[in-house]
């Protein structure tokens, strides 16, 4: 159940297209941006800063495409991690341990297992600004809980900022790493949406991304030492959705993927993207990529609504990124810093 507390106006003007309002979704207490005009909504938990719920217009329908929590219980135990913004890292670290400029770090393992995806995931925000006109809304939220102390093995204070913007057709995501410290603190970010095309079966979407690597790993998931990680892609490959495959090859089907891809096709601007589309529903998401890899996930194995939707998560490196020497330099926070990461999903009709 959706219940409006309050709506947050601009400026103090009455709001006619977009507005912003403080809700409880399903006793979620969260933020909600909405399209007034065309009903189109997203959802964003206090929790996590969070994305719950995306519900987009297309062609005069409403179609619900974020698998998200349903409710207060599946938020706090983050069971799937879904649309977890993941910071400082992202994914697992090796041994739950890393180097970073030459001293090992230990993070805690209680409780077990060892925290994944980084800590906001389990962090309230608090908003901080939030604006509305004609033409967008856009709520931006904070996170101060990182500091030094609070989580062994971390020993840095840094501020995760979240900025998301509603437009007729997108939802813009940005992640800001500030060091509000006096140390160098590595830093990395990424996003974990589960998306869906309304009730369509997973089985019947397709994927496009061009990718030049997947990510070979160990038993655990872990990407193996040095070049040994990067393995080829070709259209040979049945977990390869490049562009020179048909769209009928590039359908999910039966197919159980969870595989990271790098090498990433990139535009000018060095964004990168995948696309996920519903021949159904004549509809496609456009999710796009400021960072190095995508993961692609079909939720198989999940303990609530397995195979319900796929991950497709746009993420700035690969799992144990704070352990791979390719990202020394880019994983560098300096004290006064700031490093944004970006996403965006977009919907067009096919």
């Amino acid at each position: 159940m959706l219940r409006i507390k309050k709506e947050i106006f601009a400026k103090g003007k009455i709001l006619v297209n977009y507005s912003v309002q403080e809700i409880t979704f399903n006793d979620i207490p969260a933020i909600q941006l909405i399209n007034k005009k065309n009903n189109s909504a997203a959802v964003i938990a206090i929790q996590g800063a969070t994305l719950i719920d995306l519900k987009i217009n297309t062609d005069g329908n409403l179609i619900e495409v974020i698998d998200g929590y349903l409710n207060l219980q599946e938020l706090k135990s983050t069971t799937g991690s879904r649309s977890a913004i993941m910071a400082p890292f992202s994914n697992r670290l090796k041994d739950n341990r890393y180097i970073f400029q030459g001293e090992v770090y230990k993070l805690s393992e209680n409780p077990a297992p060892p925290k994944m995806h980084g800590f906001v995931k389990y962090e309230n925000f608090t908003v901080t600004a939030s604006s509305a006109d004609d033409s967008s809304a856009t709520v931006i939220l904070l996170c101060s809980a990182i500091r030094e102390g609070k989580f062994p093995g971390y020993p840095f204070n840094v501020d995760v900022r979240v900025e998301y913007r509603l437009t007729e057709e997108s939802l813009s995501l940005s992640i800001t790493g500030i060091n509000k410290g006096e140390k160098t603190a590595p830093y990395a970010a990424g996003w974990h949406p589960y998306f869906k095309m309304g009730n369509e079966s997973v089985d019947t979407l397709s994927v496009l991304l061009n990718a030049e690597s997947i990510i070979l790993t160990d038993e655990n998931y872990v990407p193996l030492e040095g070049e040994k990680a990067y393995g080829k892609l070709d259209n040979t490959n049945p977990f390869y959705f490049g562009s020179d495959k048909s769209q009928r090859e590039r359908i999910l089907s039966d197919k159980k993927v969870n595989f990271c891809y790098s090498g990433l096709l990139q535009n000018s601007n060095s964004i990168s993207q995948a696309l996920l589309m519903s021949d159904t529903l004549k509809t496609c998401l456009t999710i796009t990529n400021s960072g190095n890899v995508f993961y692609i996930f079909t939720a198989d194995g999940l303990a609530v609504r397995p195979r319900g939707s796929v991950a497709i998560e746009p993420v700035e490196f690969m799992t144990n990124g704070f352990n791979r020497p390719e990202y020394a330099g880019q994983l560098v926070l300096k004290p006064g810093a700031a490093k944004t990461f970006t996403a965006q999903v977009k919907w067009s009709q096919l």
